[in-house]
């Protein structure tokens, strides 16, 4: 059996049109695909990000509350209003000081019998900013125990800008040092 012209021409392959549309049909798919998986990377990246301001955030409020909460606060603006710094006499007699910069926190310790004086030293890590940040005093008259409010914000300073995220804190302390 012979096959005829046509019959060999058919049974060749593919043409070049046929290679092409499904070469532009498998790009598509490739460029969708890379785009829904670069998308969960960078929320990925921003969970990262946001999941280490809120350690940070959360370890220093824990630090500083828990040491206010045993303290004398000694700020003497009770006006309610926002404050930069928060002075106090920790448990052990030591005079401490929480200020608010422009990117950070520091804690210093000033004086007190018995006390290694700490030049302020920040609380944060280089790659967490805190913005926003402020005490709010408040000493109410009578035997009301004072209570501070503090608040701040949080930014991710990494590299990546997909890691990039920003977070709003607050807490609000009583003393339980019992000053009249």
């Amino acid at each position: 059996m012979s096959k005829s012209k046509n019959q060999i021409k058919t049974d060749l392959g593919f043409t070049l049109i046929e290679i092409l549309v499904a070469m532009a049909i498998f790009l598509i798919v490739i460029t969708t695909v890379l785009q829904i998986f670069m998308m969960s990377m960078s929320g990925t990246w921003r969970l990262f990000g946001r999941q280490n301001d809120l350690d940070t955030a959360r370890f220093i409020l824990e630090s500083m509350s828990k040491e206010v909460r045993l303290s004398a606060i000694i700020s003497n603006d009770s006006s309610g209003g926002k404050v930069q710094q928060l002075n106090i006499t920790n448990a052990y007699g030591c005079s401490v000081s929480y200020v608010f910069g422009s990117s950070n926190i520091t804690r210093a310790v000033t004086g007190g019998s018995g006390c290694t004086i700490v030049s302020a030293a920040p609380l944060n890590p280089n790659e967490v900013l805190i913005v926003n940040g402020g005490f709010y005093i408040q000493k109410p008259p009578g035997s009301f125990q004072p209570r501070v409010t503090m608040v701040m914000g949080v930014k991710n300073n990494a590299a990546k800008a997909a890691q990039q995220s920003e977070v709003d804190l607050q807490t609000t302390i009583s003393s339980r040092a019992y000053v009249q």
